[in-house]
């Protein structure tokens, strides 16, 4: 009931608060500091306790009115909490279709780059294949097995740097289909609200029309009872008989009562919040669609990137081996060298390596006595724009000493007595002496960078 609702209660401290200073009031006229007409000192109690119930019931006839105002409001709010979860549902479809757009163009990435990928696998394992059958035959110097674990070893970065952007970037995918998971999950949910929430609100409509169609049943058959009780004899047969046109006038009454019930029930506070409601489902349906979309997206994403990173993990894991094994075998070649020298200096190991030296020193010493390696070295810095920035210098340096000399004009001049007794001429040529060489050089590298002087790029 309405006088047990907390509005009501508000409403009926708030009334209390006002008869306290009513009472105030009394109680003054009481004390005879102010005067009501036909009020004695006697009386202000009665006064009051009068005063409160005649104010309450006419708080009372206002609440009624403030309740459906307060229903309404709350009605009202529904539909813009509603109109604001709408507006948020466009923008995550705005967020999600940027999103598929980019899985569809990451896609067609991986797509285009699966040869790529392919090729690059080959290599590796051709590279992994020659080795593991060079290496393993019986006589192999330490040089080759210190060049194949230098190759491996970098192979090995290399496939470790691409195994770890995969894997990171299949956390990220993983992520992304969880959050679309969860999302559709809370659409979900909000869609069977929704679809209970129209479904209560057309059963209510239609237990409505029901009782509006059984009020009109209720109401012809008394209709009907006292026509009879009025009419007698044959009259009174025929009216409890009526014919094929008065029950097609009697349907067509009772289809004249659905629809003011249907008015009566939709009324355009509920038609709106009902209009909201239609296309908050319609948004999340979309919604939904598109979610469903990018998991499947970010599905074959994540098939093709679980296919490479399995592809990967071989590879490395066969590096792996190959490097320890690798790793193992030069250890144990250098044992071999040291004992041999150790134990043979003369033989095998001191003289045989003292003569690799002289032998690379000498061939050094003769490349450098050969005209074509000098050819190639000046074409080389022919070719990298040595000549310009020789050029580039020479010309500044002309500049500068140019710069110097006008300076020490200037100085002349400015000495000079008829430049002393001349004000302006005096000041200007101390401010172009001053900042003379700044200006002859700030010129020069404007034309250079202007007209592209001095430059190797056509």
């Amino acid at each position: 009931m309405w006088f047990v609702m907390p509005d009501v209660i508000l409403h009926f401290f708030g009334v209390c608060r006002i008869f306290s200073g009513i009472f105030g009031i009394l109680y003054i006229n009481s004390t005879g500091f102010y005067t009501f007409p036909k009020i004695t000192p006697k009386q202000p109690a009665c006064c009051f306790f009068l005063s409160l119930i005649f104010c309450f019931f006419i708080h009372i006839l206002f609440a009624s009115s403030l309740l459906s105002e307060d229903k309404i409001d709350n009605v009202t709010l529904g539909l813009k909490k509603i109109e604001e979860q709408i507006s948020l549902i466009e923008k995550t479809l705005d967020v999600e279709q940027k999103e598929i757009a980019d899985l569809d163009d990451r896609l067609e990435v991986h797509k285009n780059t699966r040869n790529d990928f392919d090729s690059k696998v080959n290599i590796y394992r051709i590279e992994l294949t020659t080795l593991s059958s060079q290496l393993h035959l019986p006589d192999v110097e330490l040089k080759l097995i210190e060049k194949a674990y230098m190759s491996c070893q970098t192979a090995m970065v290399s496939v470790s740097d691409d195994l770890s952007k995969l894997k990171q970037r299949k956390e990220q995918l993983t992520e992304s289909q969880r959050l679309s998971y969860e999302q559709k999950i809370v659409n979900d949910k909000l869609l069977a609200e929704i679809a209970a929430d129209v479904l209560k609100r057309a059963t209510e409509v239609e237990s409505a029309i029901e009782d509006g169609r059984r009020e009109e049943d209720g109401r012809r058959e008394v209709d009907e009872k006292n026509g009879e009780s009025s009419g007698g004899g044959n009259e009174n047969h025929q009216l409890s008989q009526p014919g094929a046109n008065e029950l097609d006038s009697s349907n067509v009454g009772a289809n004249e009562v659905v629809e003011p019930v249907k008015n009566e029930v939709i009324d355009p506070v509920n038609s709106e919040h009902q209009a909201a409601f239609d296309t908050l489902g319609l948004r999340l349906k979309r919604l939904q669609t598109t979610l469903t979309r990018k998991m499947l997206l970010i599905q074959s994403i994540d098939e093709i990137v679980n296919e490479k990173i399995t592809i990967l993990d071989d590879i490395r894991g066969k590096y792996k081996s190959l490097l320890d094994d690798l790793e193992i075998r030069i250890k144990n070649a250098r044992k071999a060298e040291l004992l041999t020298r150790n134990s043979n200096p003369l033989a095998h190991g001191t003289w045989k390596a003292l003569g690799d030296d002289i032998n690379e020193l000498l061939l050094t010493l003769r490349s450098l006595s050969e005209v074509s390696g000098w050819k190639n070295s000046f074409s080389f810095l022919w070719l990298s724009g040595i000549h310009k920035l020789v050029s580039f210098f020479v010309v500044l340096l002309m500049l500068f000493v140019v710069a110097l000399r006008t300076r020490g004009f200037f100085n002349h001049l400015l000495n000079s007595s008829w430049i002393l007794d001349r004000y302006w001429s005096s000041l200007s040529l101390k401010i172009a002496h001053k900042h003379l060489i700044i200006s002859f050089i700030t010129v020069f590298l404007y034309i250079c960078i202007n007209l592209k002087l001095f430059s190797t790029i056509p």
